[in-house]
């Protein structure tokens, strides 16, 4: 029994510790075999980075010119609709107004469409350049899109930056020679004539009287008036209407809107349309063309010394419209 024991073959069994090393061993394979981390160039990651941040601009600016084409489509809108309601409007009269009109929203119309299409062309060539999807440059805006958009807006802001003035023509220069004393002297004037008008002199925000662009020293420049606000102006005007009534002192002081080039043109047509249609009209006819509210009314003649009176007044109004053009200007900011 002791022989077999002897001579039994030992096996041998594997130890913890034996294990534990396999197990090493197997890890450390493992991690050879693992993939190895890509390290990205600076360079590289840093034209990336670039090029999004460029996209997220490009975007905003888009999306701001999508928001100012749709406001200037909307002003277009507006004026075609006041052209077509001036027109139906207004009455039958033999003219040119509704060629006008219909020249003038055909293209604004034509304007409009393209200012739409090409937005959408621009924007796709933007994003597809900005992603990498195509080589071919941006196509630029048409130059009459351009013209068209640049010319509404400097139109916009010249009217609001006259919408609280007041022109005054007829007042006379003073004879001082000392700049102070001619500002306090026109300064005095407007004082008085805002008095005679029941305007609070509070409303006045600077006073600017006009230089002669030639040395002729019988014509004598209008004064500027800007007033705190729209509000104001009206207010003043409204007051004038009366004015060669309420004094004789201010006979030929004549007040009117600070008009920008535009609006002077318009109404200068409107002038000679009137005319014309009263010509046409004849003396003696019951009825007469005026000027109501920016349109051409044709309304039954008042008595002949009111309307004398009147006209004299409107026609010589309408003529100091045009001398603004023949004045430079000086300015007079101390308030009243």
């Amino acid at each position: 029994m002791d022989g077999n024991v002897i001579g039994t073959p030992i096996t041998n069994q594997p130890t913890p510790n034996g294990d534990l090393k396999t197990k090493k061993f197997r890890n450390a394979e493992a991690m050879d075999k693992s993939p190895e981390i890509e390290e990205i160039d600076p360079e590289e990651f840093e034209r990336i980075r670039n090029s999004v941040s460029k996209m997220v601009n490009l975007q905003l600016k888009i999306e701001q010119q999508d928001a100012t084409i749709r406001q200037l489509t909307d002003q277009l809108n507006e004026l075609i609709s006041r052209l077509e309601g001036r027109e139906k409007t207004g009455c039958s009269c033999r003219c040119n107004s509704q060629n006008f009109v219909s020249e003038i929203s055909k293209e604004v119309k034509e304007q409009e469409g393209g200012i739409t299409n090409n937005n959408y062309s621009y924007k796709t060539a933007v994003m597809k350049s900005i992603r990498g999807k195509t080589n071919e440059p941006i196509p630029p805006q048409r130059p009459s899109e351009i013209n068209v958009v640049n010319s509404i807006m400097v139109e916009q802001r010249e009217r609001e930056s006259k919408n609280k003035n007041v022109i005054i023509y007829g007042v006379e220069l003073s004879k001082e020679e000392k700049g102070e004393d001619r500002k306090q002297f026109d300064i005095n004037q407007i004082g008085e004539l805002l008095d005679v008008l029941k305007i609070k002199k509070g409303v006045v925000k600077r006073i600017i009287r006009f230089k002669n662009k030639v040395n002729d020293e019988s014509r004598v420049p209008p004064i500027l008036v800007e007033l705190n606000s729209v509000k104001d102006r009206n207010e003043v005007l409204a007051a004038a209407k009366g004015l060669h009534k309420q004094n004789a002192k201010y006979k030929r002081i004549y007040l009117n809107a600070d008009l920008t080039e535009a609006e002077r043109v318009f109404e200068k047509q409107l002038r000679e349309e009137k005319s014309r249609l009263n010509e046409t009209e004849g003396n003696l006819s019951d009825y007469e063309w005026k000027i109501i509210r920016g349109r051409i009314v044709r309304v039954k003649k008042l008595r002949v010394s009111d309307d004398h009176e009147m006209e004299q007044g409107t026609e010589q109004s309408e003529v100091d419209k045009d001398r603004q053009s023949q004045f430079g200007s000086r300015d007079l900011t101390r308030p009243i």
